[in-house]
C-alpha cells in the first residue's frame, strides 16, 4: 500500500487510500476515482469480492480498476470475469512499479481501451507449493458455506457486515452492494435493532445467549452469533434461519387451539344457561341446590378456558388473575340469591400451568360453595380470605371463613358430604392433601405447584 501510494503521489496523481475494503468502500461514496487498485488479498472483504461491489455503483461505470495479485503465479487469474481491467502480478518493486507505470500510461494514451486479460508481471513471480494448497482449500470452503441453505454473515468489530454467503442475501432479499458495510442491526425492524444491540452486548460480555428470533419484512429470522477474538482483531459470525414456515404453522396452531378452547368455553355456558333455567323452573330446593352446585363446577371450568382464550400464553394462567375472576364470579351470583360476601386475596404473583387450573378452580369453588352453604347462615353472610406463601416450585395455599358451621359440615374426619369427597380427589390430582382446622371458622390448608410470575 505504501510503496504505491509512494510511486503514484512522486509521479503527481491525487491518491487516496483505504487500510481494507469497508474504507473502499466508504470512500467511494464521496469520491469518484479515475483509476482504482485492489489488493487481492485484504482485511474484511476480499479483493474479487470488492470489485464486484464496485461494480455496481453507476458512478464508478467507466473507472478502471486494477488488481495487485500475490498468488498470481499459483492460479490462473478471472480477474476480468468479477469486474477488473486488468491484474498485476506483486513481483519486486523496481518490477510492479514498472507495470503500474505502463497500464496508467496505457490508460491515458487510450492504447488500452479494453480490458486485459493476461496477468501482467508472472514472469517476475515463482509459483509456491503451499499457497497453490492454501487457495484450494479456501475455494472448497468458499464453496460449501455458499451451498448450505442457512444464511451466513461476517461482520466486524463495529458491526458491519464484511461477508454474505448466498443464502443470507437470498433470505434478506438484499443486493450485495447494499449489504456490504451495513450493520446488521439496520436490516431489522426498529425494535428488533434494539434486540440486536443487547445480544450484541450480551455476547461481547461472553453470557450465554439463546438463539434470538428477529422479523425483517414479514420474515422471521433464528439468529445465532459467535464472537471470535484472534491476537489482532474480532469479528462476528451471523448464522440466519428462515423460520417463516414454521412460525406461521405455529400461529395457524395458536388459532386452532384458540379456537378449541373458545368453543368449550361456550359450550360450557350454554350448558350452564340450560341449568340456570332449569333451577328457576323447579320448585324442590333439594334439586335446586343440586343443579346450582353443577352450574357453579361448570362455571368454573369454564373460566379457565374463558382466560386461555384471551391470553396469549397456552400454557400458563396467571393465578393471581384466575382467583379474582373466579371469586368475583361467584360471590356475585351469591349477592344476586341475597347473601352479602367479602373476599379478600393475600396471594403471590405466581402462573399455574394448565392441568392444575382446572382442578384447583373446583377446589376454589367447593370451598366457597360450602362457606356459603353451611357456614354463612340467614341472610348475613361473612368474609373469606386466600392467602398464599411461595417456596421453591410450590404455594401453600391457606382458605379461610369466619363462618358459624361446625365440623360436621367441614370436617373430613366428621362429615360424608359428597364435595369434601371431591375436595379430596382434586387434590390428589394436583399432587396434594387438603386438611382443615375449626379455627374461628373453616380453615383449609393445601399446596400446589406454580411457576414463580
Amino acid at each position: 500500500l505504501k510503496f504505491v501510494e509512494s510511486l503514484l503521489g512522486k509521479k503527481g496523481y491525487e491518491v487516496r487510500t483505504a487500510e481494507d475494503g469497508i474504507a473502499a468502500l466508504d470512500i467511494v461514496k464521496e469520491y469518484k476515482p479515475d483509476v482504482i487498485f485492489v489488493d487481492l488479498v485484504m482485511p474484511y472483504i476480499r479483493g474479487e469480492k470488492l470489485v464486484s461491489i464496485l461494480r455496481a455503483f453507476d458512478e464508478l461505470k467507466d473507472t478502471r480498476i486494477v488488481i495487485l495479485s500475490g498468488i498470481a503465479a499459483e492460479i490462473s487469474s478471472d480477474h476480468v470475469d468479477f469486474g477488473a481491467d486488468a491484474c498485476i502480478a506483486k513481483g519486486p518493486f523496481n518490477k510492479m512499479g514498472e507495470h503500474i507505470t505502463g497500464l496508467l500510461n496505457g490508460f491515458e494514451s487510450g492504447s488500452i481501451s479494453g480490458p486485459v486479460k493476461e496477468v501482467i508481471g508472472t514472469e517476475d513471480v515463482y509459483k509456491r507449493a503451499i499457497t497453490t494448497e492454501l487457495i484450494a482449500g479456501r475455494r472448497h470452503s468458499d464453496i460449501i458455506i455458499d451451498s448450505i441453505s442457512d444464511g451466513i454473515l461476517e461482520l466486524n468489530k463495529d458491526f458491519r457486515i464484511v461477508y454474505a454467503n448466498n443464502a443470507a442475501k437470498t433470505i434478506l432479499k438484499v443486493d450485495e452492494k447494499t449489504l456490504i458495510t451495513s450493520r446488521f442491526s439496520e436490516l431489522c425492524i426498529p425494535q428488533n435493532g434494539k434486540v440486536m444491540e443487547d445480544y450484541f452486548k450480551g455476547i461481547r460480555e461472553q453470557k450465554s445467549l439463546d438463539p434470538v428470533v428477529v422479523v425483517r419484512d414479514g420474515l422471521f429470522l433464528e439468529v445465532n452469533i459467535r464472537h471470535i477474538i484472534t491476537e489482532t482483531d474480532e469479528s462476528y459470525i451471523v448464522i440466519m434461519r428462515d423460520v417463516t414456515h414454521l412460525k406461521q404453522e405455529l400461529i395457524a396452531k395458536e388459532k386452532l387451539i384458540k379456537e378449541v378452547f373458545h368453543r368449550v368455553k361456550n359450550n360450557l355456558a350454554l350448558i350452564s344457561s340450560i341449568v340456570n333455567l332449569q333451577i328457576g323452573d323447579t320448585d324442590d330446593e333439594h334439586i335446586r341446590d343440586v343443579l346450582y352446585t353443577l352450574k357453579s363446577r361448570m362455571d368454573s371450568i369454564a373460566l379457565v378456558h374463558s382466560q386461555i382464550y384471551k391470553g396469549n400464553d397456552f400454557d400458563y394462567l396467571d393465578f393471581v388473575d384466575f382467583a379474582e375472576s373466579l371469586f368475583s364470579s361467584i360471590v356475585y351470583s351469591e349477592i344476586g340469591q341475597g347473601k352479602y360476601v367479602v373476599y379478600n386475596l393475600d396471594l403471590p404473583r405466581a402462573n399455574i400451568d394448565i392441568d392444575t387450573a382446572i382442578p384447583l378452580g373446583l377446589i376454589i369453588t367447593e370451598l366457597i360453595s360450602n362457606t356459603i352453604k353451611y357456614g354463612f347462615t340467614g341472610e348475613k353472610g361473612g368474609e373469606i380470605t386466600l392467602s398464599g406463601s411461595i417456596s421453591g416450585e410450590t404455594m401453600s395455599v391457606v382458605y379461610k371463613d369466619n363462618g358459624t358451621a361446625g365440623e360436621e359440615y367441614f370436617s373430613f374426619e366428621h362429615s360424608s358430604l359428597l364435595s369434601l369427597q371431591l375436595l379430596n380427589a382434586l387434590c390428589s390430582q394436583i399432587g396434594s392433601e387438603i386438611t382443615f382446622k375449626n379455627n374461628g371458622g373453616a380453615e383449609y390448608r393445601f399446596s400446589i405447584p406454580v411457576v414463580k410470575a
